[in-house]
């Protein structure tokens, strides 16, 4: 939950400016910057931070393009730079350094890195939609920040927002300047205007945005992974591998073929994307095992009973199992014993019953007619 007490931008598109311009606006001061994102129409990827009561350029951000794994960061007056650097496998990880400090941006959450041995110290938090980068507000937490020895306070902070604003460019379309020869009018005989189609989600894109509908963060199943006909087995697995399981929040993810047990086509599909799931994962180099705990059911008959004559076996006498009508394959990062098989317990025989209950019994395990050991054998006199 963000702290509106803290040092808080919003960031929106400018009303001068909207495609190239964002303005950073302090709830403090609504209606005036505090600052101003400019992206240049150039072939290479450059942005600017400027001073809106000064227009005097603050920071500039270079790359080859918006989604380069590097990108330099300059300040000025007094000057340095600074590199940005992609260092995550499937997660969100970005570092910089500022002075003797790593800091290190994992989706909506910058910290401040102080070594394997030591937690990591939260030092801004950012609110974005599922399934991308495209910041609304940022949050720096001064409380955290006042407990290290951080040089020009104010450098940093135009060097975290320069990090931040260059992440959400991924999802936008780089403004260029394009100069059209000049064409002929052509009067259209159609009254009704074209409207451009409305773009559709494929990928990893429309996997998120089905997990977004089906499942929320305040319901508590955020974790919880529905496989729906929409979407391919490898894009539900690299969703999970490369957004939910590389969250370090998250400490397992539930992966389901439906909602009521009403999707059995999805259980072969649940089955594809687990198993893709930790090859994506092996590939990417994670050393970090997953549990894997699986719960199926079959939905009970409510008509009268059914006599089958079929004997169920195969070829070599192995018993066939029917499709369960749902499947829930939880992975996990932790062991979850609550969801661990629990050992069958085996049958007690007749020996070992009459046994405990002290009656002789011969060796074929029947047991002896003379009733408790010491009576057998006598006579009535």
């Amino acid at each position: 939950m963000l702290d509106q007490n803290l040092f808080t931008l919003y960031l929106t598109p400018s009303p001068t400016s909207p495609t190239t311009h964002l303005d950073l606006t302090s709830p403090s001061t609504p209606g005036t910057p505090y600052y101003t994102r400019i992206r240049h129409p150039t072939p290479t990827y450059s942005i600017s931070l400027l001073d809106p009561s000064t227009h005097a350029t603050l920071s500039t951000t270079t790359s080859p393009s918006p989604t380069s794994k590097s990108k330099t960061i300059e300040l000025f007056n007094p000057p340095a730079v600074i590199e940005l650097r992609y260092t995550g496998t499937l997660s969100f990880r970005w570092k910089f350094t500022w002075g003797d400090h790593n800091f290190e941006w994992r989706r909506e959450e910058c910290f401040l890195v102080q070594g394997k041995k030591e937690a990591a110290v939260l030092v801004a938090v950012t609110k974005e939609p599922v399934g991308k980068i495209k910041t609304s507000l940022v949050q720096i937490l001064d409380y955290n920040l006042n407990r290290f020895d951080i040089e020009d306070r104010k450098g940093f902070e135009i060097t975290l927002l320069m990090s931040l604003l260059t992440f959400q460019d991924y999802n936008e379309q780089p403004a260029t300047t394009v100069t059209s020869p000049p064409t002929t009018a052509v009067i259209s005989t159609s009254s009704v205007p074209h409207l451009p189609a409305k773009p559709t989600l494929t990928g990893v894109d429309l996997i998120a945005s089905l997990h977004a509908q089906s499942s929320s963060r305040s319901s508590g199943e955020y974790n919880h992974v529905y496989v729906q006909p929409q979407g391919s087995a490898d894009d539900y697995a690299r969703f999970i591998a490369t957004e939910l399981l590389a969250d370090e929040a998250i400490l397992f993810v539930a992966v389901k073929s439906g909602k009521n047990g009403e999707d059995k086509e999805m259980v072969g599909k649940v089955l594809k994307v687990v198993e893709q799931t930790k090859r994506i994962r092996h590939k990417a180099g994670v050393v970090e095992e997953l549990h894997q705990y699986v719960a199926f059911e079959q939905v009970p008959r409510t008509a009268g009973k059914v006599i089958n004559l079929d004997d169920k076996k195969g070829k070599k006498g192995e018993e066939v199992f029917d499709t369960p009508e749902s499947i829930t394959i939880h992975l996990s990062k932790i062991p979850l014993p609550e969801l661990a098989p629990r050992p069958a317990v085996p049958p007690l025989d007749t020996r070992t019953i009459a046994a405990a209950q002290g009656y002789p019994v011969d060796e074929m395990g029947v047991m002896n007619s003379g009733g408790r050991g010491d009576r057998k054998g006598k006579k009535k006199g």
